[in-house]
Formats: structure tokens, C-alpha cells, sequence
């Protein structure tokens, strides 16, 4: 799909998984590790419904961490 035609969310969404992606990078991360952050299995944090709101609450905590003063 061209990206002239992308809806809000669908834009919202590709910058979500830019920024995890990006999180993920810096800070040598991968599933396994943050499901242990949370206190969960790789599997279960993979599969989980909630997978979408601990990467925001991750993504959401490094902005508020990072920000300067």
C-alpha cells in the first residue's frame, strides 16, 4: 500500500514498531529480555494481547528518562 493512502493509525503504528525497533538497538534487547522486565516467558510476552502496551510503557519510560532538563 502507498503510504500517501495510509490511515492514522496504520502511521501511528509503523512508528511504534520504528521506535521499539530502535529501543531494541540501543539497549541490545530482544523478547526474551524484556518478557523477563515484565516478569513473563518469551512465549507468553510474544503472544500476549498486552505486547503492544509494555513496549509503550518501555518506549514511554526511555523518552521520560532521556529527556533533558
Amino acid at each position: 500500500m502507498d503510504s500517501r493512502y495510509s490511515t492514522p493509525q496504520q502511521l501511528k503504528d509503523k512508528q511504534h514498531k520504528s521506535s521499539i525497533q530502535r529501543l531494541k538497538e540501543t539497549f541490545s534487547l530482544n523478547n526474551e529480555k524484556i518478557a523477563k522486565m515484565f516478569g513473563m516467558s518469551k512465549g507468553s510476552y510474544e503472544n500476549s494481547t498486552a505486547k503492544k502496551r509494555y513496549e509503550k510503557a518501555l518506549i514511554a519510560f526511555n523518552e521520560l528518562t532521556t529527556k533533558t532538563k
